[in-house]
């Protein structure tokens, strides 16, 4: 029978009655490598890729041979130009090896050795691995990927991931000594932190530190306000005060009381005081609407926009009944007008910016004493005749025999009936 290398080392497994010949091939010789064999299998060795490709490193079967070595420098002669896969032979050796990817490019190298799952190394890196030997579909594994370190290490650096080497840490609680390769414990850090916002816990101290964000809003989040305990707060800027509401409201508090809004009503500005509707802007953007009453004192004077003679602006509009204002031609001078109904035309008093009033239609004047009411006084000082009362007919169709005016005195009687004296 013939002897074979099936076991994970390639070493060659003598037949029975092989080896009784002269050596190398007598049982001694054979046996010698053997142990050596065994013997390197612990030890360390090396491997070169002569190409910048992808390769394929065999173990020898009974032979000695580097890629037996229990840690494995895989070196190239090359400069690797991309990620090279190394495939292990035969594909049914399970092994352990320790793998150094010593190759030139700084390239990463992958192992492999069936379809399954592969090990990639990166370069001038070290993995521990081993290999299933499941023929075909054999994987690579690292056997160090949930590697438990229990106890006390001690590790000179460390090197995470390929970040900043870290070579020690640090419980300094005011961080004094600043250094890139260590670590702080956390009591150092909640120390310090609590030691920096102490420091920079109020306005005034935040506006001593200066602004080294180089940002130029402060932003508050849902719910957040701005309070001042006590005092004036002044808004100075050198521009425009802008307020931008999204909800629509711009409301004005007095001890957390609402006493004015402003309201955004679909473009149109809306002015509520203590809580009911003031002022309206129309539609058109220079038009508004007063709600509720409005007393002559607040009526000093109301223009349009451009001061145009022919414009005439509502005052006061509600019912059958408007104040505007009326314009006189020519001026930017306002009087008002007393109008019934809403086409605007039936006037039924105006006072012009003169003074002047004209009345269409009855005036009654009532007095609850024995006072004037009526009195007609003149100022002028020539030696013409005043003050003066006309009466005035001023028929479309006159006719003849009209009265010009006629000045009735009436009272009523202990009947409360009116007779014409």
């Amino acid at each position: 029978m013939a002897s074979t290398y099936t076991n994970d080392l390639r070493l060659e497994l003598i037949a029975v009655g092989e080896g009784s010949g002269t050596a190398p091939n007598d049982w001694g010789s054979k046996t010698n490598v053997n142990l050596t064999s065994i013997a390197s299998a612990f030890g360390p060795g090396t491997e070169n890729l002569g190409s910048d490709a992808d390769a394929t490193l065999t173990l020898a079967d009974g032979a000695a041979d580097e890629m037996r070595a229990l840690y494995l420098k895989i070196t190239s002669s090359v400069s690797l130009t991309a990620t090279r896969i190394i495939s292990i032979a035969p594909n049914t050796v399970a092994k352990v090896w320790i793998i150094e990817n010593a190759t030139t490019g700084g390239q990463s190298i992958t192992i492999s050795q069936g379809t399954g799952a592969n090990v990639t190394i990166g370069t001038g890196a070290v993995k521990m691995v081993y290999t299933d030997g499941a023929g075909s579909g054999a994987a690579v594994v690292d056997a160090l990927v949930d590697l438990d370190l229990t106890g006390t290490r001690r590790i000179a650096q460390c090197n995470i991931n390929g970040s900043s080497a870290v070579n020690g840490v640090l419980d300094e609680d005011n961080m004094a000594s600043n250094s890139a390769t260590k670590l702080a414990t956390q009591q150092s850090i909640k120390a310090y932190v609590d030691a920096q916002v102490a420091t920079a816990d109020t306005l005034a101290e935040v506006l001593a530190n200066g602004n080294t964000t180089g940002g130029t809003d402060i932003q508050l989040s849902a719910g957040d306000n701005r309070t001042n305990a006590s005092g004036d707060m002044t808004i100075d800027v050198a521009g425009d005060l802008i307020l931008d509401a999204a909800g629509n409201d711009v409301i004005f508090k007095d001890a957390g009381t609402t006493f004015g809004q402003i309201t955004n009503d679909s473009g149109n500005m809306v002015l509520y005081n203590s809580g009911s509707q003031m002022l309206k802007g129309l539609s058109g953007g220079s038009n508004a609407q007063f709600v509720g009453s409005v007393t002559a004192a607040d009526l000093m004077k109301v223009q349009n926009a451009a001061g145009s003679s022919a414009a005439e602006v509502d005052i006061v509009s509600g019912g059958t009944w408007r104040l505007r204002s009326n314009p006189t031609s020519g001026t930017n001078s306002y009087g008002f007008d007393i109008v019934k109904g809403s086409a605007g035309t039936d006037v039924k008093m105006s006072i012009d910016s003169s003074g002047n009033s004209t009345f269409n239609g009855t005036i009654t004047a009532t007095v609850t004493d024995n006072s004037d009411v009526l009195t007609l006084k003149s100022t002028d000082a020539d030696e013409n005749s005043g003050p003066r009362l006309a009466l005035t007919r001023d028929s479309g169709s006159p006719a003849d025999n009209d009265y010009a005016g006629l000045i009735s005195f009436n009272a009523d009687d202990d009947g409360g009936n009116t007779t014409r004296l």
